[in-house]
């Protein structure tokens, strides 16, 4: 009969230990869960605050952003993409003709080769510059870049990349070169010869008239690169101490030189002085306007004073 009571004590006391455990257990899940809450709500808060940072700095970047799901051939366009083009919220879907419709016919096919040549695998990255059509009919100047995303088995999937306006760099671009071509018309087609030199008497810039002047004289049309000692080696050396003259002193100078063909001497007037490009390389130089026939008839009068 003990032994049956002793039993019974020992099952109530395994029981009990049994539910102590079961509450300790259940505590720890508590615990645990709390826990795991608590993590999720700071991944949750750190991915916000992400995303915020990323939010922001596309906003002081002035991008838009774009991500093409090649699946369903949709495309999200962020609000800035849209107003760049004076669009608003809802007035740009998300099918892809949105954004192809609107580039320029001209540069379309350019601009899907890029696309085809990265999705490819011929690019590390889409880059692009074209024009797209704005809501009141005029063009905006966008680069765009993006790079593909592709799954496990390296299908592309996503496409996701960016939009910047340029337009304001493509308009400075043209009116440089719009200024460009009009000094160069004008260099090409005044009456004198222009050239400009680095600092070791290397030619970097001549005009039309003073390249054909070299043609005329050596046959070889290739200037670049060449100092006076391969254009004009007789002369070289009086043509250096001018350009060492405006180099010491960093003051335009006016000198007479002459350059010889075939026997004959031609006298010209060279106006020499410092140029400083926005990089603040300095270069020499020059124009030379040609006053041979001036000298003959300088000397002509002198021979006729002589004579009277």
């Amino acid at each position: 009969m003990n032994d049956k009571r002793k039993t019974k004590a020992q099952l109530i006391a395994e029981l009990t230990s049994l539910r102590q455990d079961f509450a300790v257990v259940q505590k720890r899940e508590d615990q645990l869960q709390v826990a795991k809450s608590i993590g999720q709500y700071h991944a949750e808060e750190t991915l916000q605050e992400s995303e915020d940072r990323w939010l922001l700095a596309l906003s002081g970047s002035n991008l838009g952003v774009w991500d093409w799901n090649l699946k369903t051939n949709e495309v999200f366009f962020s609000s800035r993409c849209k107003t760049m083009l004076g669009f608003g919220e809802d007035e740009i879907g998300t099918t892809f003709n949105e954004w192809s419709d609107r580039v320029h016919l001209e540069d379309l096919p350019r601009v899907m080769q890029a696309v085809e040549e990265h999705l490819a695998r011929k690019t590390e990255f889409y880059e692009t510059e074209y024009r797209m059509r704005c809501k009141d009919g005029s063009y905006k100047w966008i680069l765009g870049r993006g790079q593909a995303l592709r799954d496990a088995e390296g299908n592309v999937v996503r496409m996701v990349g960016s939009h910047a306006d340029i337009t304001t760099r493509k308009q400075t671009e043209t009116s440089l070169r719009e200024q460009q071509d009009l000094f160069r018309t004008i260099m090409d087609n005044g009456p004198a010869v222009a050239y400009l030199k680095d600092e070791t008497g290397r030619y970097t810039y001549m005009n039309k008239p003073l390249a054909d002047y070299l043609h005329r004289m050596t046959g070889d049309a290739r200037w670049e690169e060449k100092t006076d000692v391969d254009v004009w080696p007789d002369q070289a050396e009086q043509r250096r101490a001018h350009d060492r003259a405006v180099l010491a002193s960093n003051r335009a100078i006016t000198v007479e030189e002459t350059t010889t063909y075939r026997g004959s001497v031609t006298h010209w007037l060279s106006l020499k002085f410092p140029l400083y490009l926005p990089s603040g390389q300095r270069l020499l130089a020059g124009m030379s306007v040609d006053i041979t026939a001036l000298k003959r008839t300088e000397a002509w009068l002198e021979g006729l004073v002589a004579t009277t």
